[in-house]
């Protein structure tokens, strides 16, 4: 089962405030929360003040302003959920990392058994948790390909090609 959790600012701190520390997560559920990463300065700084110090390093890496406004906002949504599913402040949450940079919550009593997943894309981050399972969640912002029949035709098997160039424009975009 899947709960979706459409959200912006002001409704992950409405929802924060409202969910109890102990969410229903059994029988294999999986909760999505999709949060929009453009925010305003004041909400930015409010929450990079939940950042670890190596997060607020990485941020200091991004060039463009926006990549690292988005970047701060992924993070600080990330920890304000996280914190919904255990005992623990949003800016008490420590994190570790796999060899391939994939985070996880570093195990206590109550993070033990709390799983979870990132992925953004632009302006829009999903987030997946559940607990005591591996899982993972995708998101892509599709953008129009002018040259698709020649990337297509390039890197593509000979069958996929006469697949996707048999399609029409808007269904040739969808299948590739």
């Amino acid at each position: 089962m899947v709960k979706d959790n459409n959200i912006n600012y002001q409704q992950l701190l409405k929802t924060y405030r409202s969910v109890s520390h102990d969410p229903d997560l059994s029988n294999n559920k999986v909760d999505i929360w999709r949060a929009f990463l453009d925010l305003p300065t004041g909400q930015i700084l409010e929450l990079s003040q939940i950042l670890s110090e190596d997060e607020l390093v990485r941020a200091e890496r991004f060039h463009f302003k926006k990549h690292k406004i988005r970047f701060i906002a992924c993070r600080g949504f990330l920890r304000k959920i996280l914190s919904c599913y255990s005992d623990t402040q949003p800016d008490v949450l420590q994190f570790s990392y796999s060899s391939l940079g994939k985070p996880s919550l570093v195990s206590s009593t109550t993070q033990d058994s709390v799983c979870f997943n990132v992925s953004h894309s632009k302006n829009t981050a999903l987030f997946a948790i559940a607990h005591n399972c591996d899982l993972g969640i995708d998101i892509e912002y599709i953008r129009s390909i002018s040259d698709l029949d020649q990337l297509v035709k390039r890197f593509f098997s000979s069958g996929e090609y006469k697949i996707i160039h048999s399609l029409s424009g808007n269904k040739k975009k969808e299948v590739f």
